[in-house]
């Protein structure tokens, strides 16, 4: 016997030296899990004041902080952030396409749609917390992504500034109305502005696909993207839909819906493979879970309204 191991026999009670085993083995198992062992790197990397990391993804880097419970913690253990939405939009963006992304976080899903539509296509990222929007422009930096446009500004119904109450643990969950405010949270000034105008002044495309997930600010924003949204042209619109928070925003869950209705949309279901499933107008309330007092935002889906083409 090795005589370190003698020593520790002689020393530690057996009682003791089981326990330790056991606790050995559950750790060394649960290390053997890559997302455990991440996450267990996660925690060093944070407690030597380097939080922010580099992650590879199948379309590029992505720099996450690993003190964000919300977005950048599960992506930088998964390597992946919300698949069923990645699945959608692997499978709707084409080369050449414009995609606009409404509240663009780090980067995670600018990246991928950048490698979808190519050189040849353009990418429009809107962001307005500067720390992701500085998480955001260092991804777009290291993957050299000149067909990227970075807008640092919230979308709204018309020019201006408003406060963003910003969420401590989850970096995707800053909002812009006074629930934050209620809820004790830091708020940072941030400039809004209608899409479309920006858009014309930058004399970008109008974009084929858009994402957004603003934290029930969807309505709003979409009041100042009237001119992007009008006419019969194909487009595809994935939508995180709130309705209690959109209504905590000063907007109107039914008139959301209406707008695309209106403009020719059909509306589906994301499943979990990336499926798009046909939903009926009035059936949609049918998809959001009853409210949880102890937990407000769960009471939420995502939509896929598309106009022109086949569903994915």
């Amino acid at each position: 016997m090795n005589p370190l191991k003698r020593v520790y026999r002689a020393l530690v009670p057996a009682g003791l030296r089981k326990a330790a085993a056991a606790k050995r083995f559950h750790l060394e198992r649960a290390l053997a899990h890559a997302p455990a062992r991440r996450a267990a790197a996660a925690r060093l990397w944070a407690a030597a004041g380097q939080p922010v990391r580099p992650v590879r993804t199948p379309f590029g880097v992505v720099f996450a902080d690993v003190r964000d419970a919300g977005v950048g913690l599960p992506l930088y253990c998964e390597g992946v952030w919300e698949p069923a939405e990645t699945r959608v939009l692997q499978a709707t963006l084409r080369p050449g396409m414009t995609y606009l992304d409404v509240g663009a976080n780090i980067g995670y899903f600018v990246a991928l749609a950048a490698a979808a539509v190519g050189p040849g296509g353009r990418v429009v990222g809107v962001e307005p917390d500067p720390y992701n929007f500085g998480l955001l422009s260092r991804t777009v930096r290291h993957n050299r992504l000149a067909h990227v446009t970075l807008l640092n500004m919230a979308a709204g119904p018309e020019a201006g500034t408003a406060r963003l109450f910003k969420s401590r643990r989850n970096l995707g969950d800053h909002r812009l109305y006074a629930d934050g405010e209620a809820a004790g949270r830091a708020a940072v000034e941030v400039p809004v502005g209608p899409l479309d105008a920006e858009f014309a002044a930058r004399r970008l495309p109008p974009p084929d696909v858009v994402k957004i997930d603003v934290q029930g600010y969807e309505e709003l924003a979409f009041r100042g993207m009237g001119a992007l949204l009008a006419g019969d042209r194909p487009m595809t619109v994935l939508s995180e839909f709130w309705p209690l928070g959109i209504v905590n925003a000063g907007g109107d869950p039914a008139a959301y819906l209406q707008r695309f209705r209106l403009a020719g949309f059909a509306c589906f279901h994301p499943a979990a493979d990336g499926r798009l499933e046909p939903v009926a107008w009035d059936a949609v309330g049918r998809l959001i879970p009853p409210v949880d007092p102890a937990h407000p935002d769960w009471a939420m889906t995502n939509l896929v309204f598309r106009r022109g083409g086949e569903p994915g």
